[in-house]
């Protein structure tokens, strides 16, 4: 099973991993997910 999450581990791309990290990050501040939330969804508004 070790090996199985290293080997998937080492599949995803560092910088796809290392953002995924970071998200997980922020997302742990409710007021920065808060903010990320409003962002989001400002953005799939039409101007």
């Amino acid at each position: 099973m070790q090996m199985v999450t290293q080997t998937i581990r080492r599949s995803i791309p560092l910088p796809v991993h290392w953002l995924t990290w970071q998200t997980v990050r922020l997302s742990t501040h409710q007021r920065m997910a808060g903010y990320l939330v409003s962002v989001i969804q400002l953005a799939g508004q039409p101007l």
